[in-house]
């Protein structure tokens, strides 16, 4: 017998190849709980491209509180991007452009800083300043500080010395209270300075290889800085041409480079922690002049670090493919005690508050009248947000419901999805506060997987009702045509999410081993939760396949049937010549996050028609997709009705390895104790 997690109670995701560790890859998942993997929380959009020409890909986050976060976001010459102000609370959810006078035009090379109780900005050429409050006025450092256009600006506060540096081309520039430059670092012109970070009375400088170095073999550096001198203190050969991101960690720093390596600074080198899964495969990340991962897109949380990263490869093979089913972008988790992980992935649905004033409450009707807000469809999910002293009679405090709307401003809400499609409304038996708040989701998918860039992240003091933990930015493919939107997205608890992890390849003792059996075991499963259960014992040439080959993508006709013209003649041959099985998993686009097996493939004039098993939340005829499709075979599926907390699945399979899928569809208290496999040792025949 085989056990996941080990004897230790210990799950471990090395991202070395599929045969090490117990974990191959996963999705968003959660290992906090020592021994337990978890489904974690999803994302919602709070605003894209399109609620605001001006809202461009967020690259830094200043958190002022619990609820507000001043945004900068990017952009260059041919797009206007300006700062937003942003608002997360049980009573509020809202993004809007700044509005204090002398509003800065930002660009690519834009972040942002808190500084003396004062948000600064670096812009094309100089950095901009305002008071902590929502709405102040904006001023322009003075003497111009004259900063290199198309040059990363980032800011840094060196603590101990209470002044702030900015990153400009291959000087680091120093200044004091008054904004006078004092003393400033002058690097190599070889390389550029890219990002900054203060821990233990020092600043390390995070670089790429300048424009002009190219193609001299050459590789970044990691440097360190005292601030008293004009040249660095010490410099580090990083074995890569572009140093990603850094952030301190313990007493020393973290930082990610582009060749995919997460390494810790001891002192005198660095201590590698994990790669990404790209590192081992040989695949490009971007390039050091075309950015996949923009921004502070790493950020520590106490012993935990996030990273914001698409893993978007170049592309590879004769397909021209640019994902990698093992390595879905998003945010991903190093934990020492497991490894790197993908914790999030960032959505295209969006999130609004509707707000019911007390009058609005009719306990007769049991229907709700909106004072403010967006209603979205029947069936959307709802969190009620409001006071528990003074909540509405019926309903609790940050649960989540169901909508049944009537009107654009009238609405009910059900117990269950089930219960809304049929109009079954919760009877409210009192009107509570004077204002009542509802979160709505509009749900257009579980989380992307597959993104043209990412942005900032920040990490949240405490978890809320309106907010988890995380806020991040995110370049997404559209659901409805071709294309990209930005967005920023923001963590929030209760609502449906789907992940799943992937074990490593069990292998066998003998030449083959006959596996048994499976057997899962798991806390108890609420209302309308699942986990389905998958295996696959070999590979099959030309799948795994993904969409994603040059700019084709799917075309859906209904809920679970698509149309593409991208090759997927080896899966065609697989289900209809060889009787084989296979997985369809949206990753990007109407659908993303959600995944079912294939009832049927067919092909005519080089267009694929795919049907699937299961339909598809989000997905509508004239929406699009981008999908992944692999050989797994479903063995079974448990629901809220099973009490066991375990279940049996029959295999009875020989074959030199054997690999499983466990998929989790529910909220983030669902979880998976254990996965015993049941196998002997069996020789080949003589």
């Amino acid at each position: 017998m085989i056990k996941i997690p080990n004897t230790e109670k210990k799950f471990s995701q090395p991202n070395t190849s599929d045969l090490f560790g117990n974990i191959f890859y996963t999705k968003n998942m959660n290992f906090d709980e020592a021994g337990y993997v978890k489904l974690s929380s999803r994302s919602v959009s709070i605003i894209n491209q399109d609620d605001d020409a001006d809202f461009n890909l967020p690259v830094s986050f200043g958190r002022k509180d619990s609820g507000f976060w001043n945004v900068v976001t990017s952009g260059d010459l041919s797009v206007s991007s300006k700062p937003f102000e942003v608002f997360i609370s049980e009573t509020a959810l809202s993004a809007a452009e700044d509005n204090g006078a002398n509003v800065p035009t930002l660009a690519n090379e834009s972040r942002g800083e808190w500084w003396r109780n004062k948000w600064h900005v670096s812009t094309t050429s100089n950095v901009v300043y305002k008071d902590e409050g929502s709405g102040s006025d904006w001023t322009v450092v003075s003497p111009s500080l004259a900063l290199t256009a198309n040059k990363v600006h980032d800011l840094e506060v060196f603590r101990s010395k209470n002044t702030l540096c900015v990153t400009n081309g291959n000087s680091v520039v120093q200044l004091n209270t008054s904004y006078a430059s004092t003393t400033n670092l002058t690097l190599p012109s070889d390389f550029e300075a890219v990002g900054l970070s203060y821990n233990n009375n020092r600043l390390a400088i995070i670089t790429k290889i300048s424009t002009g170095s190219l193609g001299q073999n050459q590789e970044a550096y990691f440097f360190i800085w005292d601030g008293a001198t004009t040249s660095a203190n010490q410099g580090f050969s990083m074995g890569t041409d572009m140093i990603i991101a850094i952030s301190p960690y313990k007493s020393s720093w973290v930082i990610l480079t582009r060749t995919g390596e997460i390494k810790y600074f001891n002192g005198g080198g660095f201590d590698l922690l994990s790669t990404l899964p790209l590192y081992y495969l040989n695949r490009t990340w971007g390039n050091s002049n075309d950015l996949e991962a923009w921004g502070n897109v790493l950020q520590v949380d106490g012993e935990i670090i996030y990273i914001n990263v698409n893993s978007k490869v170049n592309p590879f093979g004769i397909k021209g493919e640019e994902y990698i089913s093992n390595s879905p972008g998003g945010v991903l988790c190093y934990d020492a005690k497991v490894g790197l992980y993908h914790r999030y992935s960032p959505s295209i649905s969006p999130a609004g508050m509707v707000t019911v004033l007390l009058a609005g409450v009719n306990v007769t009707t049991d229907i709700l009248t909106a004072n403010a807000g967006t209603i979205q469809k029947t069936g959307s999910p709802v969190k009620y947000l409001s006071s528990r002293t003074t909540k509405i009679g019926g309903l609790k405090t940050g649960t989540i419901y169901y909508s049944i709307r009537h009107t654009s401003t009238t609405f009910s809400l059900a117990e269950t999805y089930a219960d809304a499609v049929a109009g079954n409304k919760i009877n409210l038996t009192s009107t509570g506060a004077a204002t009542n708040y509802f979160m709505f989701v509009l749900v257009r998918d579980y989380g992307a997987s597959r993104m043209r860039r990412t942005g900032g992240i920040g990490v949240a003091e405490l978890p809320t009702h309106a907010i988890d933990n995380l806020v991040m930015g995110s370049e997404l493919y559209e659901y409805d045509a071709a294309g990209t939107l930005e967005h920023m997205n923001f963590v929030v608890s209760g609502f449906k999410n789907i992940g799943y992890i992937v074990s490593a390849k069990i292998t066998s003792q003998g030449v083959e081993d006959n596996t048994k059996k499976l057997f899962l075991k798991y806390r108890p499963l609420k209302a309308g939760e699942k986990i389905v259960v998958k295996m696959k014992d070999r590979n099959i040439l030309g799948i795994p396949v993904t969409t994603p080959q040059d700019t084709v993508q799917c075309a859906w006709t209904d809920n679970n049937t698509f149309t593409t013209t991208a090759d997927l003649s080896e899966v065609e041959s697989f289900i209809n010549n060889d009787g084989g099985e296979c997985e369809c998993e949206i990753i990007a686009g109407a659908g993303a996050g959600q995944m079912a097996q294939i009832s049927s493939i067919s092909v005519l004039n080089g267009t694929y028609t795919v049907n699937l098993a299961e339909e598809m939340d989000g997905a509508e005829s004239g929406y699009i997709c981008d999908i992944l499709i692999e050989n797994w075979k479903k063995l079974g599926e448990i629901n809220d009705t099973e009490t066991n907390g375990w279940e049996e699945f029959p295999i009875a399979t020989s074959s030199k390895w054997v690999m499983f899928k466990v998929e989790f569809r529910g909220d983030e208290d669902l979880t998976l104790e254990e996965l015993q496999i049941i196998n002997t040792i069996q020789l080949a025949a003589v």
